[in-house]
C-alpha cells in the first residue's frame, strides 16, 4: 500500500528501540529515502558515519564529516545500504538494486541514486541512529593489484567504478569517463605496482652482474 516502507539493513549493527519506527515514520511522512546514521557501539556519543558525498570531478565517494546537524534532518546524494527506509512504490515501479552490473560494492548507492530521481529525497535522519563497531577506517583492499581492480569484492574494483558513474553522471560521455576512471581510479592503483618492478628490475641487473 502507499504507506508501506522497505528497510535495508546490515546483519552487523545493533538497533535502538525506537530507531526502526522512527525511520519507517519519517519515510512516510516525508515521502523520502531516510537513512539513520550510525555510532559506535562502545561510545554511543561518537558518530562514525553520517553517509557520503560525492566529487564526479575526481570520481571520488568521500564520507560526510562526523559532527551533528543541528537540524532533523540533512540532504544526501545517497544512501547506504546500512540502514536506510525506502518507500515500498520505489520497488512497486520496478526499481531494484541492480546485482549484475554491481554485485558488491557500490550498489547500494548507485540503487539509492535511481530511486531518488523518482521523486523521493534522500535524508539523513539526525535525531536516530544504529550501532557499528569502528570499522570503517579499516582497509579491506586486497594488496594484489590486479585483485583490486577486478575482484568482484575489492571497493577499488573498476568496472563497479564504471557503472556506478553511469549513473550519476548519464549526461557525461564515455570518453570522459574513461579519461576520469584512469587518472583518478586506475592510475593511482597501477602506479603502487611501481616500487615493485623496480625492486625486479635491480634483482635481475643484480643477477645479470652477478653473472
Amino acid at each position: 500500500g502507499g504507506g508501506d516502507v522497505v528497510v535495508f539493513m546490515n546483519d552487523d549493527i545493533s538497533v535502538p528501540c525506537d530507531t526502526l519506527a522512527t525511520l519507517a515514520r519519517s519515510c512516510r511522512q516525508r515521502n523520502a529515502i531516510v537513512v539513520a546514521p550510525v555510532r559506535d557501539t562502545e561510545d554511543p556519543s561518537r558518530l562514525i558515519d553520517r553517509g557520503a558525498l560525492l566529487d564526479p570531478s575526481t570520481l571520488s565517494v568521500e564520507p560526510l564529516p562526523n559532527q551533528r546537524s543541528p537540524h532533523r534532518f540533512t540532504s544526501l546524494a545517497v544512501a547506504s545500504g546500512r540502514s536506510v527506509a525506502y518507500p515500498a512504490a520505489i520497488f512497486e515501479a520496478g526499481l531494484n538494486v541492480d546485482h549484475r552490473r554491481l554485485p558488491h560494492h557500490l550498489a547500494d548507492l548507485e540503487f539509492s541514486i535511481r530511486a531518488s530521481r523518482q521523486g523521493h529525497p534522500i535524508l539523513l535522519a539526525e535525531n536516530i541512529w544504529v550501532l557499528s563497531e569502528d570499522h570503517f577506517s579499516s582497509s579491506e583492499r586486497p594488496t594484489n593489484v590486479w585483485h583490486r581492480l577486478t575482484h568482484v569484492s575489492s571497493p577499488d574494483r573498476i568496472l563497479s567504478y564504471w557503472a556506478f558513474w553511469r549513473t550519476v553522471l548519464p549526461e557525461l560521455s564515455r570518453t570522459f569517463l574513461l579519461v576520469r576512471l584512469f587518472r583518478y581510479r586506475l592510475l593511482p592503483n597501477l602506479l603502487m605496482m611501481l616500487p615493485g618492478i623496480r625492486t625486479l628490475i635491480h634483482r635481475r641487473i643484480r643477477m645479470k652482474c652477478g653473472e
